[in-house]
């Protein structure tokens, strides 16, 4: 067995070590504060307003408003809603609610789809592509806000706002008429989707 022989490291190996360390690590750490600086451009630029002070109220929301399933942003989808046909009148089924906002599908009896949407604020503007109201007593209906006719219309959209500030955006809905889904003549169906754009 050999008998190592440990000496102090000579003040010229500590001082190259320390030299050594300080090269990587610090190429390391210009690179991470470059992109924390470049990250906080891209965030003033895109949220000036945004201070480490006022971020629990984001733009008046909370942080929350920006988080989890209703967060502004993710999407809602409406997977093919059937609404049974009628022998008279119409049928109808809440789509989606969102804050002051329904949405209907209706199915009336000869089989023709339509999408309603109502608020429950005064003020409120829902504007659809095939009708729209603006300042809206609480309570009321726009009928038809997308609709149907011959054939459904997937580039069917509506917007819908209200003062408390909570807007949101939707795909459609879209209706489809007896026999048009899986040649189904019982049903009408609704589908698309829908996101808050502002909570």
């Amino acid at each position: 067995m050999r008998n190592l022989n440990l000496r102090r490291p000579s003040p010229a190996l500590v001082i190259s070590i320390i030299a050594l360390v300080l090269a990587v690590g610090g190429g390391a750490f210009a690179v991470a504060a470059s992109q924390k600086s470049v990250a906080k451009k891209v965030v003033k630029k895109l949220a000036p307003k945004l201070t480490v002070g006022n971020s629990n109220h984001l733009e008046k929301h909370p942080a929350s408003d920006f988080l989890g399933v209703n967060a502004v942003g993710v999407n809602h989808p409406i997977a093919m809603i059937p609404v049974s046909k009628p022998a008279t009148g119409e049928n109808a089924k809440v789509l989606f609610t969102a804050g002051p906002f329904t949405y209907v599908g209706t199915c009336d009896s000869t089989g023709v789809s339509r999408v309603d949407a109502s608020t429950s604020e005064a003020g409120s503007s829902i504007h659809g592509s095939d009708n729209s109201g603006d300042n809206l007593p609480a309570g009321t209906t726009i009928t038809g806000v997308t609709t149907n006719g011959s054939s459904p219309d997937e580039g069917d959209v509506s917007i819908a706002a209200a003062p408390s500030g909570l807007s949101l955006f939707s795909d459609g809905p879209v209706g489809w008429n007896t026999t048009q889904f899986n040649n189904d003549p019982n049903n009408c169906y609704f589908g698309g989707d829908w996101r808050l754009l502002h909570g």
